[in-house]
């Protein structure tokens, strides 16, 4: 019986010593970002990658779950997001050295592709320079690490598809990508 009393006792001790405090927050999880799930890395020109990367180098800086093509010429990413959203890159190799990069980001909204395009615009700008602006495309000129430099090309392709569709590809100015 004097179990049961000090059993009682210590419960309703631990009930009013409860009251008024909170109860336990589950922690916050962060908020997506687009613009930083796309870019990855600042290092290197895009993604953490530059123009002379080995393939092995890429395969380590991208998810194997997301490759979709790999052999002696390209690595071939595809991610999709959250919100029917998704990346498409490809990375073009010539003499195991990476030559050129290619990224499609593919969005539910043409006003999303532009708030990506501006965000992207000032990061490259902050990072290269001011961009030229030729028939819609942005164009930054930029030291890649093989000595030669690099144009950086970004595309609102919206318009063209009517939805959300942006494109960003890299390769080196000695080198003039070929038109498919």
């Amino acid at each position: 019986m004097k179990l049961h009393r000090l059993f009682m006792i210590i419960a309703a001790g631990s009930l009013l010593g409860s009251c008024g405090q909170k109860a336990p927050q589950k922690p916050q999880t962060a908020a997506f970002s687009l613009f930083d799930t796309v870019l990855r890395d600042s290092a290197g020109l895009v993604r953490g990658a530059d123009l002379g990367d080995d393939p092995d180098v890429i395969r380590q800086m991208e998810y194997d779950s997301a490759l979709v093509v790999s052999n002696k010429y390209a690595l071939m990413y595809d991610y999709k997001l959250p919100a029917e959203r998704s990346l498409n890159l490809k990375y073009t190799f010539g003499g195991n050295a990476l030559q050129k990069i290619e990224m499609d980001v593919f969005l539910g909204s043409e006003a999303e592709a532009d708030s990506l395009t501006r965000q992207f615009s000032s990061y490259y700008s902050a990072k290269f320079g001011n961009a030229q602006q030729q028939q819609g495309i942005y164009v930054w000129t930029a030291p890649s690490q093989t000595g030669s430099m690099a144009s950086v090309e970004m595309k609102d392709e919206s318009a063209e598809y009517g939805y959300g569709k942006l494109n960003i590809t890299v390769y080196s100015k000695d080198i003039k990508p070929k038109e498919l």
